[in-house]
């Protein structure tokens, strides 16, 4: 699965010229009349990141036809999108950094993070129903709900060491891979693929979204926060349940079980917690399972026709694993 560019910008360079335009209209929509927000909008600016999700936009639609208009109206509401989850995110994290600056929350309060974050998804609903197409509203819509799912599912589950592979994937597959699905489902349908076509694109996507947030759970554990650009060890501080430990848990004794429990449920637990993972392999394994993901999404592809564009989406779930932020 190594892949021979060194950045994003080789492989994003087919569509440098589309991300532009994206970028252009998300600085015009998140200009305001309303004075008092723009040093909220403008820090927002600050959590510019990989851009996969609008990438997945136009390899969709360049994998099917032409990329239009209404494709960079699209690719921008979703940026808007995952934007307005990470400064929620943020808030459940308690997190002080993001993208290497200040978190919203960190800056200026739960208050306005929250009102912040809700503002931004409206703008992303707002967008995409200007193009018309009230199925991608309806897509949006349920992408959104998906997400909001999967993120209560895991405070539901917070501290349950009860909860097992299957249910995580599951609960990734909302919180992470449903935007994933939406971006390239949109930006197959507004080329006029059909829907075995859409279909394909969005499996394809979802798959590389969950490996995605593996990969992300992982950094969580062994990343360098210097690269990453954010508080890392959230997740286990946060009794949230990721891969690594679920597969370390599951290999332990009952005995040693009871171990892991005490260390989760009373803290601190990162260090402690890493030397159980270091022991069974766990964060090799959550990787191996990143990586059958992705081999199964580039295996949902097999149906289009090949094409610079399908070439390009194909590295991009390739990069997803070898990321180091």
């Amino acid at each position: 699965m190594k892949e021979a560019f060194t950045s994003l910008a080789e492989l994003y360079a087919p569509i440098q010229g589309h991300l532009d335009e994206m970028e252009a209209r998300l600085s015009a929509e998140m200009e305001s009349h309303h004075s008092f927000l723009k040093k909220y909008t403008d820090h927002l600016a600050n959590y510019r990141g990989k851009r996969l999700r609008p990438a997945l936009v136009f390899f969709a639609a360049k994998a099917i036809g032409e990329v239009g208009p209404a494709h960079v109206e699209v690719a921008a509401a979703a940026e808007l999108m995952h934007c307005a989850t990470l400064v929620h995110d943020d808030i459940l994290d308690e997190a002080e950094t993001r993208r290497r600056v200040e978190t919203v929350n960190r800056k200026w309060g739960n208050e306005r993070a929250v009102l912040l974050g809700d503002y931004v998804f409206t703008k992303a609903f707002e967008m995409v129903q200007r193009t018309g197409r009230d199925d991608l509203v309806s897509d949006l819509i349920a992408s959104a709900q998906e997400i909001c799912l999967g993120e209560m599912l895991q405070i539901e589950k917070r501290f349950d060491l009860g909860l097992d592979e299957p249910f995580y994937l599951s609960m990734i597959g909302m919180k992470t891979a449903s935007l994933f699905r939406f971006c390239a489902g949109a930006g197959a349908r507004l080329a006029g693929g059909t829907a075995a076509q859409v279909e394909s694109l969005r499996a394809f996507a979802g798959d590389v979204g969950v490996a995605f947030q593996i990969i992300d759970d992982c950094l969580d554990l062994v990343g360098d926060e210097a690269l990453v650009g954010k508080s890392l060890g959230t997740d286990l501080d946060n009794g949230k349940l990721t891969l690594p430990l679920i597969h370390a848990y599951a290999l332990r004794s009952p005995e040693a079980r009871k171990e892991i429990e005490r260390v989760f449920r009373e803290g601190p637990r990162s260090e402690a917690l890493r030397n159980f993972l270091l022991e069974y392999d766990s964060v090799e394994y959550a990787v191996s399972r990143a990586v059958e993901y992705v081999e199964e999404g580039c295996r949902a592809l097999d149906a289009l026709p090949a094409s610079p564009a399908l070439c390009q989406a194909l590295r991009l779930g390739r990069f997803v694993l070898n990321r180091k932020w």
